[in-house]
């Protein structure tokens, strides 16, 4: 149906009829919305169909969306994939700006829609999912808005729509969004049993155990050919993410080292790890993203809760592992992945790299 589909011209809403009277409390401002914010708008007869995809880790979804990203046809020019926690970071981003503009009683929600709206007519989502109360509040919102200028939406999830943000805060806040992704989405279970990023390929060598010496001067020589000692000795940096200061304690060209402590063992979110991914200068690869995503998720989930007791936190886990494994396997690095290339990349990045690797052999790399 995409083949024929010419998507609407988006129609900016009226910036003066966005404005709200104060609400009476804290929770009527959280939650409350005036009969005027409250309409649904309404999503075109024409709009084709989305794809929920859902299943287990590594049973192909992502590889699926990818094709079928690739293989858009030529009418649907503008286009977007993103992992969905990056995309729900920089929503929450715009409205923090248009409300810092037009003011705190300001409902931005239908201003940031019609202007993601405008970039892209068709957006995939990779790893749809809820575990805060902020999203919850916001995405069958966010959602219908969009699919009200005539976006098609295509996502991955590990959820049925029915599990998702389950026994989070508010729910029934939520059920409104669930029943919207059923109705205008198809779900699709792919009912697989194998995580097919665990099939063994040939190692890497990117994983070195004991950490002894060895492994020691292996990461050194890493950070040496990824970094720019020359002209950009290793040092301390600092970056901000929204008031927070992230601390990186060896930076180095577009290469960053921590310790898994320093990395993972600090009160770190999903909002940190993509700030860092966004420090490198090249496209760095959504696989890097979406693990760094799930390690977030899963350690800040085990701070208030026993040790992988509860469903977030075994999905969480789950997923950590499985693109823990595929990081493992010679085919992620020969792809440039490794490095943060894309498929766009240079051959002679390629081409250095791997004759690096070959001077390091005596490494088992």
């Amino acid at each position: 149906m995409l083949e024929v589909y010419t998507p609407p011209q988006v129609i900016q809403p009226p910036v003066e009829s966005l404005q709200e009277e104060p609400k009476p409390s804290l929770f009527g401002s959280l939650f409350g919305r005036n009969a005027r914010t409250s309409s649904s708008v309404a999503i075109p007869l024409a709009l084709p169909k989305g794809l929920y995809m859902f299943g287990d880790v590594g049973c192909g979804k992502t590889m699926l969306m990818d094709l079928f990203y690739e293989t858009l046809p030529s009418n649907i020019p503008s286009r977007k994939r993103i992992h969905f926690h990056n995309f729900m970071q920089d929503v929450h981003k715009r409205l923090h700006m248009a409300k810092t503009q037009y003011g705190g009683h300001f409902d931005a929600l239908p201003l940031v829609a019609a202007d993601i709206a405008e970039s892209a007519s068709v957006l995939c989502f990779d790893e749809f999912q809820c575990t805060d109360v902020a999203n919850a509040m916001i995405l069958r919102r966010l959602l219908q808005s969009l699919m009200s200028h005539g976006v098609v939406m295509v996502t991955t999830s590990n959820r049925h729509p029915d599990d998702l943000y389950k026994n989070g805060i508010q729910r029934e806040h939520f059920i409104p969004c669930i029943k919207l992704l059923k109705s205008a989405l198809k779900v699709l279970n792919l009912d697989s049993a194998t995580d097919y990023r665990k099939i063994p390929r040939p190692p890497s060598g990117v994983y070195h155990h004991p950490l002894d010496l060895a492994a020691s001067r292996h990461a050194d020589k890493w950070f040496e050919f990824l970094g720019d000692p020359i002209h950009d000795p290793p040092h301390p940096a600092t970056h901000e993410v929204w008031g927070r200061i992230i601390r990186v304690p060896k930076a180095s060209g577009k290469a960053a080292r921590f310790t898994f402590q320093e990395l993972i063992g600090r009160a770190t979110g999903a909002a940190d790890y993509l700030e860092l991914s966004a420090l490198d200068p090249s496209d760095m690869p959504d696989h890097m993203r979406s693990l760094m995503d799930d390690l977030g998720l899963s350690m800040s989930a085990l701070k208030s809760s026993s040790l992988f007791s509860g469903d977030e936190e075994r999905f969480a886990f789950a997923r950590a592992l499985s693109r823990l494994t595929e990081m493992g396997n010679q085919q992620w690095i020969e792809s440039g992945l490794g490095m943060g290339m894309t498929a766009k990349a240079g051959e002679e990045d390629k081409a250095a790299w791997r004759k690096t690797r070959s001077r390091w052999g005596e490494d088992i790399m």
